[in-house]
């Protein structure tokens, strides 16, 4: 941070040591960064080892709504996620390979997560059932969310809305909607948006 100080469980995060430090959150951006591995070697960061990890991996992709995506591949959770270097690897969408990385982090299990915008490249149907996993699954973690799609964080615990830089309202979703301000109006009209 330029000012101040991030703090884990009290303690300033620059007296961590890196790796166990980052062993803690998993990280995802709405820009997601696939690799020219296979599916597998993708989600769990290593190559795959055995049956568990196999069905660890089926289990994250049907959470994250892949399973059908995947399976349809011939190479299946073998397949090459890209082109350039296997003529039998596969491009993915911009939503599919946001839920790629959804399901990486998920597999990663880690206490904290930190997610920006990552529903951004979803369709409502799919954000939908995603945001069930951030206030069902990931109840008992601590999740940062980031997003200017309001439907993403309605069902969270606290919101902040930060304007210009500075804090301008928080609360719940529903006292902010109460208090009828900023927060209401955006998420009115994203609202009406989707309604129509």
């Amino acid at each position: 941070p330029q000012e101040g100080a991030i703090r884990y469980n009290g303690q300033d995060i620059q007296e961590f040591a890196p790796v166990p430090y980052r062993g803690q959150y998993s990280l995802i951006f709405q820009d997601c960064q696939l690799y020219p591995f296979s599916v597998a070697e993708n989600l769990l960061l290593r190559p795959l080892e055995d049956k568990e990890d196999e069905k660890r991996i089926w289990d994250v992709l049907e959470r994250v709504g892949l399973t059908e995506k995947i399976r349809s591949l011939p190479l299946g959770l073998a397949t090459p996620v890209t082109k350039e270097f296997e003529k039998e690897g596969v491009v993915f969408s911009g939503g599919e390979a946001q839920r790629l990385a959804l399901a990486r982090a998920f597999l990663q299990d880690m206490p904290f997560f930190i997610m920006d915008e990552p529903t951004s490249a979803l369709d409502p149907k799919q954000e939908l059932q995603i945001n069930r996993l951030f206030t069902g699954e990931l109840r008992e973690k601590t999740l940062v969310l980031i997003s200017h799609r309001l439907s993403t964080i309605s069902g969270v615990d606290y919101i902040y809305l930060i304007h210009n830089g500075t804090i301008e309202e928080e609360g719940t979703h529903e006292a902010l909607m109460a208090k009828a301000g900023h927060y209401a109006k955006i998420y009115q009209a994203q609202s009406n948006l989707y309604r129509m």
